[in-house]
């Protein structure tokens, strides 16, 4: 189950059950009280069970061009776990960066660090 995989994955990068519940309170309920009519951008596919609002997942991994290619779709919001994001070269700290970088440059409506994970949820500037 989701709630199972989630537990095995917390507990590889040392969570305890206040940062467990903090996380779920603040980073996955988030779009509980906010609505987008976009679709939602996500590192992970843990908020589909959280939101009825569509969910787009970054299958691929990262790469130069990753920000660009889902900023020509309808994304509305940004939600990443870093801990979920891959990449498929074996050293591309860069492209992690990078990426991270551009969605800094949007509005960080939720931003949170628990263990060695970054959580970021940041609406979407379009211009």
């Amino acid at each position: 189950s989701i709630q199972s995989a989630y537990g095995i994955k917390n507990h590889l990068l040392g969570y305890n059950r206040n940062n467990e519940r903090a996380i779920t309170d603040g980073f996955y309920n988030y779009f509980n009280n906010t609505k987008t009519n976009g679709t939602i951008l996500t590192s992970s596919p843990i908020p589909v069970v959280f939101t009825d609002n569509k969910i787009d997942i970054i299958y691929q991994g990262i790469s130069n061009n990753t920000y660009e290619i889902y900023m020509n779709k309808n994304i509305s919001y940004i939600m990443i776990d870093t801990c979920e994001l891959f990449c498929p070269k074996k050293n591309c700290s860069n492209e992690l960066d990078k990426f991270i970088s551009k969605i800094k440059q949007n509005d960080v409506v939720y931003e949170k660090k628990f263990g060695n994970c970054l959580y970021i949820i940041s609406k979407v500037n379009r211009k």
